[in-house]
């Protein structure tokens, strides 16, 4: 009899373990499951856009407009030839990975030159990529010639808009970019810091300022970020894979420590502070050792892969005659930052042989020639 209850025993033991593993494999499979289905939502999602209402318009008023159109409100169009242009999501969708953006966040219709040279200088040193210049403004005017010149020369390059409603829907930026407080101080520059990570997160591939000229082929991996300085990572270039967890986590570091009246809080302070936390490391140690991969197989390069001469030597690219060791000087450089926001009031005087008179005929050639065709200043 004793025997018997013991066989019972363990007979109930074996039953409850078995019971218990087939609990377990039923959760693994049901989580596995989820995630896949959750996997193939985002994907639809990306694929599809925002559902938008039968008549092609959003379900939002497009009150940023008020907001960072007033250059446009106040234009004329008597006596302009005006371009529409299409929109992103509505009437076409970029291949995901493959591209290169650059953007006007002021809605301004007409582009400086120097503007054309950065977006020509992307297409010409990357044809295998698609080039993509967004303006929140609708429509371009002006240039016509150097515009139809630039898209018949370079196949890869689109000049479009965007709907903010529809770039900001469905994504962690909802939020701050609907609480308006952005809108207090910098509007223009605070809408640029959240629309690059954006048509990141939806497409994946490199965005770039519209002050940095390409001037070598981007053979980089896929997510690379540049260091600024020694204690910090700059945000005109970015490069990441569509839906990146860096890009996830970067738009929740935004919201999170949005600070309207603070410079740079969710610019080169955000990418900072994220991949710091990211990488377990302060940035004084990783710039020693860049290029250097972190989590997320994000590298690091180093200051003069991007940012060749800091902010407060700006003036060293439109020196005369410093053009002649562009090679020699700038030879690990893929990109160089002219930092517009200081020197957009230095002019390049032709046959001077400044640096960036120097790239700009070699790396955007046709808005070069078009700018200096009557003027002796670019």
């Amino acid at each position: 009899m004793r025997g018997v209850i013991i066989i019972s025993k363990r007979f109930c033991m074996l039953l409850m373990l078995m019971l218990a593993v087939g609990s377990i494999l039923t959760f693994h499979y049901s989580y596995n499951k989820y995630l896949a289905n959750l996997q193939d939502a985002t994907i639809r999602l990306v694929q599809q856009g925002p559902k938008l209402h039968q008549d092609g318009g959003t379900q939002s008023s497009s009150w940023w407009r008020d907001v960072v159109c007033k250059q446009e409100q106040n234009k004329t169009d008597e006596g302009e030839k005006t371009r529409p242009l299409k929109r992103l999501f509505k009437d076409v969708m970029p291949e995901e990975n493959r591209n290169v953006f650059l953007m006007d966040t002021a809605c301004n219709p007409t582009p400086k030159f120097r503007v054309w040279c950065s977006v020509e200088s992307w297409a010409q040193q990357n044809p295998e990529r698609h080039v993509w210049f967004l303006l929140t403004s609708g429509r371009l005017e002006g240039n016509a010639g150097l515009i139809s010149t630039l898209l018949h020369q370079y196949t890869n390059l689109q000049v479009v808009t965007a709907d903010l409603d529809d770039m900001f829907r469905n994504t962690p930026l909802l939020s701050l970019f609907n609480g308006r407080k952005w809108t207090e101080t910098w509007p223009v520059e605070l809408l640029s810091d959240m629309l690059r990570v954006l048509v990141l997160w939806w497409w994946g591939g490199v965005y770039s300022d519209t002050d940095v000229i390409s001037v070598q082929s981007l053979t980089l991996p896929d997510n690379s970020l540049g260091f600024e300085h020694s204690k910090q990572l700059g945000s005109a270039f970015y490069s990441f894979q569509a839906r990146h967890p860096v890009l996830l986590s970067l738009m929740k570091d935004m919201h999170r420590n949005f600070k309207p009246h603070h410079w740079g809080s969710i610019g080169p302070l955000a990418i900072t502070r994220v991949m710091q936390n990211i990488c377990k490391s302060r940035m004084m140690k990783l710039v020693r050792k860049a290029p250097v991969t972190c989590r997320g197989n994000v590298t690091l390069f180093p200051q003069s892969t991007f940012y060749p001469v800091r902010y407060n030597e700006f003036e060293y690219y439109f020196l005369p005659g410093f053009g002649n060791k562009f090679n020699e000087t700038f030879s690990r450089a893929f990109a160089l930052h002219f930092w517009n926001k200081m020197s957009k009031n230095h002019q390049v005087e032709v046959n001077r042989n400044s640096v960036y008179e120097v790239v700009a005929k070699r790396f955007c050639p046709i808005t070069y020639r078009v700018a200096t065709a009557e003027s002796d200043i670019f």
